[in-house]
């Protein structure tokens, strides 16, 4: 995700989590940087167990730091969702595959959400 300061990056990454049925307290990993949360599906799913991986990188120089602190064992893993809030800033080491949610807070109070597929 892409956007400014209170532009609803971790009220989104909230909503996601909430869908995939994750019942812990969701928030900013702004100073750890990662955070990881784990929601067991319904028994008719096929999936045993779902992963969000929730990642901060707004005090982070590149993404070379990111990966340093483990990054990439979380990305293309199965049954793993990985949502990076100022994902611009590390946009160099993400898979060719990401994509990318654009938040911008408008004038009038509401924010506009794009997406985009390509890097």
């Amino acid at each position: 995700m892409i956007g400014e300061l209170g532009a609803g990056k971790t009220v989104l990454t909230k909503g996601l989590a909430s869908g995939l049925g994750i019942k812990q307290t969701v928030n900013s990993p702004t100073f750890v940087v990662i955070k990881i949360y784990h929601a067991l599906k319904a028994k008719s799913s096929k999936l045993k167990a779902l992963t969000l991986v929730h990642i901060d990188a707004y005090r982070l120089k590149s993404g070379e730091e990111l990966l340093a602190i483990g990054a990439l064992d979380y990305f293309g893993q199965p049954n793993t969702v990985t949502v990076i809030e100022w994902a611009d800033r590390v946009k160099n080491i993400l898979p060719k595959n990401t994509k990318f949610i654009y938040l911008k807070n408008l004038a009038n109070g509401q924010r506009e959400i794009k997406h985009s597929f390509d890097l």
